[in-house]
């Protein structure tokens, strides 16, 4: 019967071994899992605000410029327009060339979030 015992009292210490790698196992994915959470969130809060000031700047120099070509013009409607077609032209550049910028943020991006680098953990 020792022997039964004994293979018995194996058995249940491997069980616990077992129990506490999985709970150890959930506990470091859903740590993981917060971490890439909060990077993400803190990367798109940061885009946000980063791009809500250059939105603003970009609007006080598109008046300051559209108003400086009106002087330059002696036509403030023709400034206005010469504007907006600098910013149609800006638009259509970066629509013809939006496969570099869709293969930019994908490789910066690849590189964050399938990295190894696991040592926070």
């Amino acid at each position: 019967m020792g022997v039964f015992k004994t293979i018995g009292d194996h058995a249940n210490n491997a069980t616990h071994i077992a129990e506490r790698y999985l709970k150890t196992t959930h506990q470091y994915y859903k740590l993981k899992f917060f971490k890439e959470i909060a990077f993400a969130v803190s990367m798109v809060s940061k885009v946000l605000l980063i791009g809500a000031c250059i939105a603003i700047a970009l609007i006080f120099a598109a008046v300051s410029g559209a108003l400086f070509l009106g002087q330059l013009f002696n036509n403030l409607a023709l400034g206005y327009v010469t504007m907006a077609g600098i910013f149609v032209l800006l638009a259509w550049l970066i629509y013809s060339n939006r496969h570099l910028v869709n293969t930019y943020v994908l490789k910066k991006m690849s590189a964050n979030f399938f990295s190894d680098d696991d040592s926070d953990f």
